[in-house]
């Protein structure tokens, strides 16, 4: 693993073992979970002190690349992961699928339960229905590299039941599937999006631990401005992220002052990522 360290420039030796412990890891040479070779072990094939290791190991470990445990070593963590990553289209709320397929290859979905069910106040206020009307209940679990992403429960809007059979709720973007088969224009999607931790039933069929993080996508869509579903998604925390992308305008007042902010105002791009 080990390239020698320059000992003749005036760039620190804990930095330079950083630095090399650092490509080792994200270039994927060490992957989560694995142990980095011990502090003796790093003296001895470096030539360094045992100050100088465990001086690079810190810096490692202050940025969430590897875990120290007393008595045990270091360990890579989830957060170092270095797999491909899907990035979701900000602009085009149907691209789910599309990027799953381009950056990760097909998505495999097993269909769990499709059910009636009566709406909730909370999803009938979502739907624009009636409290207690029968909804398509419909829970799926997505895989993609071969192992477990999301879980998520979706309720149909009436209006679409008549559309979809099991083999359509197979599809990894019921939401773009629907509006090819309805002929109607999906439109908009409002999307929250909270952190939690993993219950026994949702690790057990994501390959978590219960208690693991999450991230929870609660979102409604809309076609030609009417509800068409209400869903809600849990995904592994260490498989998947949002990343915003942030940008001024440059006009008016804020241009003049050189902030470039629009009456204080930001405008920003969404993206969703997923390691695999």
């Amino acid at each position: 693993m080990s390239t020698m360290l320059r000992r003749k420039v005036p760039v620190p030796l804990y930095h330079q073992l950083e630095l090399q412990l650092r490509a080792a890891i994200e270039e994927g040479r060490f992957r989560p979970g694995d142990q980095l070779p011990t502090e003796a072990a790093l003296q001895q094939e470096y030539g360094v002190s045992r100050v100088t290791v465990r001086t690079a190991l810190k810096r490692l470990e202050e940025d969430g690349l590897i875990s120290t445990h007393q008595g045990r070593g270091a360990f890579v963590t989830s957060q170092a992961a270095s797999g491909a990553t899907i990035v979701r289209n900000p602009a085009n709320l149907l691209s789910f699928e599309d990027d799953l397929l381009r950056q990760a290859g097909p998505p495999s979905i097993e269909l769990l339960s499709v059910e009636t069910y009566p709406a909730s106040a909370a999803l009938a206020a979502m739907l624009d229905v009636t409290e207690g009307t029968e909804l398509l209940r419909i829970r799926r679990l997505g895989s993609v590299g071969d192992a477990p992403l999301w879980i998520e429960t979706r309720n149909l809007h009436p209006d679409y039941e008549a559309f979809v059979d099991d083999e359509h709720l197979r599809s990894a973007s019921v939401t773009a599937l629907l509006g090819t088969l309805t002929g109607r224009h999906i439109d908009s999607s409002q999307l929250r999006i909270s952190a939690g931790a993993a219950t026994s039933e949702q690790a057990r069929h994501l390959g978590l631990q219960p208690g693991d993080p999450v991230l929870i996508n609660e979102f409604t869509v809309r076609a030609d401005g009417r509800p068409v579903e209400a869903a809600r998604a849990i995904f592994r925390g260490d498989r998947y992220a949002f990343a915003v992308e942030v940008f001024a305008a440059v006009t008016g007042t804020a241009a003049a002052s050189g902030l470039g902010f629009p009456n204080g105002g930001l405008e920003s791009r969404f993206r969703q990522e997923v390691t695999t």
